[in-house]
């Protein structure tokens, strides 16, 4: 199998874990949860404890891709436990609605899910330089970027129909249950990849931390990392706007629960758009942390987003979450681009562990002023943030690479 087949496999993997997560994103999510009795508060509490796990989890886990020699098997299982586990989300389903029983079944489910994808994350970092070249990484991430949000506007289109048509809860558990079922179709993609030539044994010269200890202090020493440190941090405020996005949609703007997956729809229409645009600039060799910061400002429409109707919502967050989506590919390419790989699953984990405890801390903050303070005033607090983080960006990768 030649390296072209490693991509085709990847993109149509992701093409289907975009289903799978589409179908049980915080669209789907957050509007059940009201549905069922939950109140915003615990809605959107809920959005910072499943990011305080995957905070917690990966954590624990960082530097264990680092240090195991078969990651492509390590992902395939972990993808396998993470369909899984969407598959006990239709247990939520046959809850009585307004109970405590529910709303603690409801987290503990979302543990187990968020465990399971965010250990996966972590051998994902690693697992891509063993199957594609890293210098080829933009091209792979923008193609991904396309397929996936091709994939992910059919349920946004088709959810709100069958919503309308059919019984609310009866719709979800079917949605559960082939989100589960699009995820273990993925895992199996994996489990087809090949290996690199040299990747199936460790490159002389390389060799990765052999524990936790020493992979911090790897990662740490670093002053690349030092310095984007609190700029990482305050990324998190931006994605812990992002993350009560439905939230937001149906208290300021109007949108009825029915309709709430059309967000996902909307954001995926956006990723389309946005990565055939970023694959084109970084193919005319436009760096990463330029389109980063030209994401950045495009971002900032979404405080416009709750002037109106809910109409005006979507085409506004369209618009805003293009900007978003090429801060979210452009800073882990830029990433690939500086960092080893031997150190590089370690890199992005710690990386993304600071981004997400911002989101834990902001989204628990929103949640209790959402209902006193406006969603235009969050979405400034966002966006600014996320403004922030891509300057940052802009200005350390503009030295040379210290390999």
């Amino acid at each position: 199998m030649n390296r072209r087949s490693n991509f085709i496999l990847l993109w149509f993997r992701d093409a289907l874990y975009c289903l799978s997560t589409t179908l049980s994103s915080a669209s789907v999510l957050q509007a059940f949860f009201l549905k069922m009795g939950m109140e915003n508060g615990t809605v959107s509490y809920y959005a910072s404890f499943t990011q305080a796990v995957f905070l917690v989890f990966s954590l624990l886990f960082a530097g264990a891709a680092d240090r195991c020699v078969r990651t492509k098997r390590a992902a395939t299982l972990l993808f396998f436990a993470n369909g899984l586990t969407l598959l006990v989300q239709t247990v939520l389903c046959l809850l009585p609605e307004s109970s405590a029983l529910f709303c603690f079944a409801a987290f503990a489910v979302g543990v187990l899910v968020n465990v399971s994808n965010t250990i996966r994350v972590v051998f994902e970092y690693k697992m891509i330089c063993e199957v594609i070249p890293v210098e080829r990484y933009s091209l792979y991430s923008s193609v991904s970027g396309i397929v996936c949000g091709v994939a992910g506007i059919l349920p946004g289109i088709l959810l709100p129909v069958f919503y309308a048509r059919f019984d609310y809860t009866s719709v979800t558990l079917a949605v559960f249950s082939a989100s589960g079922f699009f995820c273990l179709a993925a895992a199996a993609l994996n489990g087809c990849l090949r290996l690199l030539p040299g990747k199936e044994e460790e490159i002389p010269g390389q060799d990765p931390p052999k524990d936790r200890a020493s992979s911090v202090k790897t990662v740490l020493s670093r002053s690349d990392f030092r310095r984007l440190a609190l700029p990482n941090f305050i990324r998190g405020f931006g994605a812990g706007v992002v993350a009560i996005l439905p939230l937001l949609a149906m208290k300021d703007a109007g949108l009825p629960k029915e309709q709430s997956a059309m967000v996902s729809g909307v954001m995926n229409a956006a990723t389309f758009l946005s990565c055939g645009f970023y694959g084109l600039l970084r193919q005319r060799k436009i760096r990463a942390t330029t389109l980063a910061l030209a994401g950045a400002c495009l971002f900032f429409l979404l405080c416009a987003a709750f002037w109106g109707s809910p109409a005006l919502f979507l085409a506004v967050l369209f618009f805003a979450y293009c900007g978003y989506n090429l801060v979210c590919y452009a800073i882990p390419d830029a990433v690939y681009q500086r960092v080893e790989e031997n150190v590089i699953s370690s890199y992005h984990t710690w990386r993304m562990a600071l981004t997400t405890l911002g989101t834990v801390l902001s989204t628990a903050v929103f949640g209790m002023i959402a209902d006193a303070v406006s969603g235009t005033v969050l979405a400034a607090v966002g966006t600014v943030s996320i403004f922030l983080c891509c300057l940052a960006y802009y200005r350390e990768f503009r030295k040379p690479a210290a390999k």
